[in-house]
């Protein structure tokens, strides 16, 4: 009986750690895949395209990923001319459901991608 209340508790904060912090790295995954996927979007999308990209389009692309709701979206040059850059830059806020760590837990990521607009 004494073994196992000092034994619980560590396997349970093990079991905490492990669930958190598979939980920020898909966070963070989650986040370069959304800027990716907007950069992408982006690139192929240029002034002279039939419909250029707009920073509402490349918000709305970020926020579409499970997870990234509220994420901070920047994004400069976007529907520019071809052969100019797209800037599109993504922060997200972890905040940890169970904080093991005692203090501040709450972690920003952020995720950035540069792409050159193709076109004509």
């Amino acid at each position: 009986m004494v073994e196992t209340a000092l034994v619980i508790p560590m396997v349970l904060a093990l079991v905490f750690g492990v669930f958190e912090f598979g939980r920020m790295i898909w966070l963070t995954e989650g986040a370069n895949y959304a800027v990716n996927k907007a950069a992408r979007y982006a690139a192929t999308r240029g002034r002279f395209s039939t419909s250029p990209a707009t920073n509402e389009q490349i918000t709305s692309i970020v926020q579409s990923i499970p997870g990234l709701e509220t994420a901070s979206v920047t994004a400069t040059g976007v529907g520019g001319n071809s052969g100019t850059e797209a800037n599109i830059s993504v922060s997200v806020t972890y905040t940890p459901i169970v904080p093991i760590v005692p203090g501040n837990s709450v972690r920003t990521f952020t995720a950035r991608s540069v792409v050159v607009i193709m076109g004509p």
